[in-house]
This record gives C-alpha cells, structure tokens and sequence, in this order.
C-alpha cells in the first residue's frame, strides 16, 4: 500500500503502551492500491517518526493527539469505526441503484435499500479480519 501516496495525511494518534507509544494510524482506503478502511498499528520499538512526519519520537508525542476514549474508569474505551453502518449503506444503494434496469424491470428505492441491506450483511462476514502478509515465496 501507499505507492501512490494515499497515506499521506492519515489521521494518527498515540496511545500509552508500557515503553513509549502505539501509534494508531486511521486508513482511508485506496481503490489504487485495492485496500479497504482500516488501522496501521506501529509497535512501540519499531516506530520511526521520520515516516510520520518528525524528527523524534519526543517532537511526534508531544505534537501527536491521544486518541479519544468514550467512558470513564473501568468503562472507558476507545471506538474506531472502520466502513460505513447499515444506514449509510442503504442511502448509498438507493443513490447507485435507484432506477437501474434488471431483466427488464426498474429498480426502485424498495429494491435498491435491500441490496444495500444484503451488502452490509455479506461486507459483516468479513470484517473486522486481520491482513496477513502476503508469502513471497
């Protein structure tokens, strides 16, 4: 990922690990590079701040936001969402597939909401699913 530049400008934040920081980097997603919305976490002893902007790993925390929690105490937590909910997909189905001709007929926004339906159910298979790395061999 990334030979086109599409990770440039990803959103990262820091998050306290017992020597140092995770770092947490928000993934848009490249149609490029055919990869989806996710998170890059870099371990704290492999960080290299130059790749992420600085010069140090003092200058990237002191300038790096944490990232938010939701709660307090023994409930606090932090929340990625990482694609679109089953609304967002929906209205998007019947932006894309409203009025569009299947064996003849026209599908309307009945028809294009529950294709948007059964494309969040089978993106839900998938996901949320490690990326392995690909074997070289």
């Amino acid at each position: 990922m990334c030979e086109c530049g599409c990770a440039s400008g990803n959103k990262v934040f820091k998050l306290k690990a017992p020597n140092g920081w995770y770092i947490v980097e928000f993934i848009r997603g490249c149609d490029y590079c055919s990869v989806g919305p996710g998170l890059q976490i870099h371990h704290p002893e492999s960080i290299n701040p130059m790749t992420l902007g600085f010069d140090t790993i003092e200058q990237m925390a002191e300038n790096m936001s944490d990232l938010p929690t939701i709660g307090s105490g023994e409930h606090c937590v932090s929340m990625i969402k990482c694609g679109l909910d089953p609304d967002e997909v929906k209205k998007a189905a019947v932006k894309c597939f409203t009025g569009v001709v299947v064996d003849g007929d026209s599908l309307d926004e009945i028809d294009a909401e529950e294709l948007g339906e059964d494309f969040w159910k089978d993106t839900l298979s998938g996901f949320p699913s490690v990326v392995l790395p690909k074997d070289k061999s």
